[in-house]
């Protein structure tokens, strides 16, 4: 009987759309739009210096996007590039020196104080390096009271934002680092990448497969979006006019990266969420260095 019942559903239900589209085109009915999805576009490609191939953090600060690359192979004292690119033409204008920032998993730009910040990561996890984006040179180093792998500046609150290494939480600090609370948020297998707010959410980015977590400012999940590239590794997150942008590395030819515009991201709360994927298997595996915690 609940056979039958169903039969007859799918019945009608094809009367129904047989029926509009005769009405869609004797012009009587206008078809509903279809959504749009989510897409990107490729603004600019990051070459790698050498072994400096692997990207790592990336954000701007307005007029200029900053990213960094790393040697995936260095076993200590990881050798780093940091790239300057000008957002009107999207070309490489400057790069660093060969710097020391560890793996250099995340990077947020600092307004009140108009430097960069990077979350060195493994080894050094309670280390963050600030570094001048005028001329890409360290100023300095700080300890601070949590292992993190992601840091993100959100200049309305006046506050930092960074991701609790080998957890999915995310500790609030004032804007001279003392701890404000941890946001607590449940245990998943994707890797652990990036922190990013556009001023009103958060956005935490993770990999295999390229996925985003909302938030607002007070943690309260808001949804989560999966970006269309499954060919390539999302590193690092940020928003330029309330536009979204992701760097990523290139694991398959692993020789640098690049960036892209994220358009139509719909962040769903109903979905469920997929399951860690291998759709991006790489030529040649992560090593040690290579992975955030």
């Amino acid at each position: 009987m609940e056979n039958f019942f169903e039969v007859i559903a799918a019945f009608f239900k094809n009367i129904a759309a047989v029926f509009t589209a005769i009405l869609v085109a004797l012009g009587i009915m206008t078809p509903k739009p279809e959504e749009p999805k989510i897409s990107q576009t490729t603004v600019a490609v990051i070459e790698p210096f050498g072994s400096i191939r692997t990207v790592e953090g990336g954000c701007t600060d307005g007029r200029f996007v900053y990213q960094i690359l790393i040697d995936p192979d260095a076993q200590s004292g990881v050798p780093c590039r940091l790239v300057k690119i000008d957002i009107q033409n999207w070309k490489v204008t400057e790069a660093s020196e060969e710097l020391k920032m560890d793996h250099a998993n995340d990077m947020t730009y600092d307004e009140a104080n108009n430097l960069l910040v990077v979350s060195n990561n493994k080894p050094n996890f309670t280390t963050i390096t600030f570094v001048d984006p005028s001329n890409l040179t360290v100023r300095g180093t700080k300890t601070i009271s949590r292992k993190i792998y992601s840091i993100v500046y959100v200049g309305s609150e006046k506050c930092w934002y960074a991701g609790i290494s080998n957890s999915c939480d995310i500790v609030r600090f004032d804007e001279n680092f003392k701890e404000l609370g941890v946001i607590d948020n449940p245990e998943n297998n994707y890797t652990r990448q990036s922190l990013g707010s556009d001023g009103e959410y958060l956005y935490s980015l993770f990999y295999n497969p390229n996925i985003i977590f909302r938030y607002d400012l007070k943690g309260n999940p808001q949804g989560y979006a999966v970006l269309p590239d499954y060919e390539n590794e999302a590193e690092n997150i940020f928003f330029i006019e309330g536009a979204m942008y992701v760097g990523y590395n290139i694991i398959k030819a692993d020789a640098g990266g690049f960036i892209a515009r994220i358009d139509n991201a719909k962040f769903s709360a109903d979905a469920p969420i997929p399951e860690p994927t291998t759709k991006t298997t790489t030529t040649k595996p992560a090593t040690s260095s290579q992975k955030a915690a």
